[in-house]
Order: structure tokens, then C-alpha cells, then sequence
């Protein structure tokens, strides 16, 4: 991300731009106050214990420091948060816009549930991050999930589409969506009854702890994954930051075998051998 500007939209939110990859994204009040911070005073030796940052509040010592260790990574590996004072971007969006763009859309992602078989303190939806939705353990109902196919294969099936029989995903997203199999196969088998002119491959977010359950359904759907292994695990200090040697802890709430379990039967993916004070503090 060489060619990345860090800029201040007209409402005065904060955004990164990769110019090469023409991608656009939200960059936190925090992350943004941890960049002022380094260009202020050089270094990160002198962070307060606690600080309010306009649209977050109260942040403490501990989350400042997480928030560094992404801004460091992020360096590392060549986002270049420099603000462009000059920059400033405006606009508007039409109907057509909208419309034409989800007519060629590449990725429908699902959420099927807010519910999760862990707890981890990364997560988005963790005690790093602000300003989320209350997780309720919800599933996302079926007729809600075929309205929403159909909108969109309509505008597929439209004139407005320009990327006839092109690939696009449809993407099960939590929570833990492997907590909604039946849901997940119903929805598999509408969207393969559909004719429409797109190529349609399936794709999952999963934390991996029911695989070995549902081996054979991911497998027979042919349901690409995107999971975190242990060496993912290790290279991203995450370990660490969901508070030492205590790994993650299956909880079950689908009521399988696992409950009280290290992710799964057997070995935790993530090592380890005590998880009892991780289980008893879980919400779930």
C-alpha cells in the first residue's frame, strides 16, 4: 500500500485510501489519534494511563497500546497514514449508482447469526473495539435471507449487469455461522435452484472449532473457508491478546459435542492445556 493517503471527509470522518488498489477504508478515532500522537512526540514511550477521544470516550492505557501494535503493523507492511490537508472529498450517490453496482456485485455476504462459540478479545465485536450492535445470539430468519437473494439476482439477471455468467460469491458470516448449518443448507439449496447469470461460488467466515463436525457438508457444498490457523494465530500475537496461555474455549450454545472443550476434540488448534476459568467467565 505504497500509494496510500490518509484524508478527512467534509463530515469529519477519517479515511485511508489505497490509490493502486482503489480501495477506501474507515480509519478508527483511536487508530487516527495514535497517528497524531507518533507525528507529535516521535515516540510511544510517554502514553497516558487513560484519554477521551471525540465519538469513543474514556480509552484506557491497555487499548491505546493495542491500538499502537496495529498501527505499527500496519507501517511494517506500507500504509502510510500522512494526511493530505488539501484533500478533502465530496459527492454524491444516485439511485443508478446503486443499483448498477449491486447489478455487478462480486460478494453477497450473509451474517446468519450474531451468536459465537468463543469469546475472544480481537474479535470486532471485542473489548478493543467501540460502537457495535448489542450481540443478542439472533439468527438471521430464512425469509429474510431469500428476500434479499432475490433483490439481488434480480438486478444480476438485469441489463444493468455488464459481467454476464461473472463469479460472485455468497458468503456466510457470524458470529459463527457454522452454528446455522440447516439455515446455511437451506439458503444453498434456494440459491441453486435460481437461474441467473452469474457463476455463484460459496465462501464462510469460521473460527474452525466445528470443521470436523461438518466436514462432509462443507466439502459436498464446496464451501471455501476463511479461517485462522495456529501459525495465523502466532504471527498476529493474538494469544496474547486474549490474556495469556488461556486459549479460546468452545461453549456450545448449539449444544454439541464439544461444550467445555478446547476448539474441538482432542488438541486445542491453539495449544494450551487449561480452559475452565475461560469457560466458567464466558457469556454464552
Amino acid at each position: 500500500m505504497e500509494s496510500t493517503i490518509f484524508t478527512t471527509s467534509e463530515k469529519g470522518n477519517n479515511y485511508y485510501m489505497d490509490l493502486k488498489k482503489r480501495i477506501v477504508g474507515y480509519v478508527h478515532p483511536i487508530m487516527s489519534w495514535v497517528n497524531i500522537y507518533e507525528k507529535q512526540n516521535g515516540t510511544f514511550d510517554n502514553i497516558p494511563d487513560s484519554i477521551n477521544i471525540e465519538g469513543v470516550g474514556d480509552v484506557s492505557k491497555d487499548t491505546i497500546q493495542y491500538y499502537i501494535k496495529k498501527h505499527k503493523f500496519l507501517k511494517l507492511h506500507g500504509l502510510n497514514l500522512n494526511r493530505k490537508e488539501t484533500k478533502k472529498f465530496s459527492g454524491s450517490i444516485s439511485p443508478y449508482m446503486i443499483e448498477y453496482k449491486i447489478a455487478n456485485l462480486a460478494q453477497l455476504t450473509l451474517e446468519v447469526t450474531d451468536a459465537c462459540n468463543l469469546n475472544c478479545k480481537y474479535c470486532g465485536y471485542g473489548n478493543f473495539y467501540f460502537g457495535y450492535d448489542h450481540r443478542e445470539n439472533n439468527k438471521l430468519p430464512f425469509d429474510v435471507a431469500k428476500r434479499i437473494i432475490d433483490y439481488v439476482v434480480g438486478k444480476w439477471n438485469s441489463p444493468l449487469n455488464s459481467s454476464y455468467k461473472g463469479l460472485s460469491y455468497i458468503s456466510f458470516y457470524g458470529g459463527e455461522p457454522l452454528l446455522c448449518v440447516p439455515l446455511i443448507e437451506k439458503i444453498i439449496e434456494y440459491v441453486n435452484s435460481l437461474e441467473m447469470n452469474r457463476e455463484i461460488s460459496f465462501s464462510m467466515t469460521t473460527n474452525g472449532v466445528l470443521i470436523d463436525k461438518h466436514e462432509d457438508f462443507l466439502v459436498k457444498n464446496k464451501i471455501k473457508l476463511n479461517q485462522l490457523s495456529k501459525a495465523e494465530m502466532e504471527r498476529r500475537e493474538l494469544t496474547n491478546l486474549m490474556g495469556g496461555d488461556i486459549p479460546p474455549v468452545c461453549c456450545a450454545p448449539c449444544g454439541c459435542e464439544y461444550a467445555g472443550q478446547q476448539c474441538g476434540s482432542g488438541d486445542s488448534m491453539w495449544g494450551g492445556s487449561s480452559i475452565q476459568d475461560n469457560y466458567d467467565a464466558n457469556p454464552y
